[in-house]
């Protein structure tokens, strides 16, 4: 049996992609970069969407419109920069010249269905890793919302899983969101 020699990984920067984009190589939107590698995203089905919306909705009337991004990138590192389905911003979303960076954000949620081992590891340990003092996946296939909070290096070291009947109240506020709003 042939011994497999490992061949060495491309990682790619950020400059590299925006060297693609500006070639039309790859689209806007359906790519995110994450740790040196690019990859696909996966499309929105309606459910998806309804609750991108629903949360979007949600956030802005709790933190203010200006300061909730929508499937934007935020930036990690030169080789990694997510695009969470929602973050909110410390700042008014206008006085960002760049892309806001992991502490610009107080909250990124994730909206998933078919993502949803990704984002409860690898994106919870990027998130965590960033610093970014909670994480929220809205879990569409159980109607629930694991908020993540207590970021380390080594993940998150608070977890709750909350039942569509539940309220969260976000870090630093005193009025609650009710999960069953952030659902289509």
């Amino acid at each position: 049996m042939a011994t497999l020699i490992p061949r060495p990984r491309l990682r790619l920067t950020q400059a590299h992609v925006k060297l693609m984009l500006d070639a039309n190589l790859i689209t806007p939107h359906d790519y995110e970069l994450i740790d040196g590698d690019l990859i696909a995203k996966m499309p929105q089905n309606q459910p998806h969407s309804a609750a991108n919306d629903n949360g979007y909705d949600c956030l802005s009337a709790f933190f203010g419109r200006g300061f909730v991004q929508h499937s934007a990138p935020i930036y990690i590192s030169d080789n990694t920069s997510p695009e969470p389905d929602l973050a909110v911003l410390k700042q008014h979303r206008r006085s960002y010249t760049n892309n806001p960076s992991a502490s610009d954000c107080s909250l990124v949620v994730e909206v998933s269905d078919s993502t949803l081992s990704y984002d409860k590891t690898t994106k919870a340990t990027l998130y965590a890793h960033a610093g970014i003092p909670e994480y929220w996946i809205v879990n569409l296939n159980a109607r629930t919302l694991i908020v993540h909070r207590a970021p380390t290096d080594e993940g998150y070291g608070e977890l709750r899983t909350l039942a569509e009947t539940d309220s969260v109240t976000p870090l630093g506020h005193s009025n609650s969101v009710a999960v069953a709003d952030m659902f289509p």
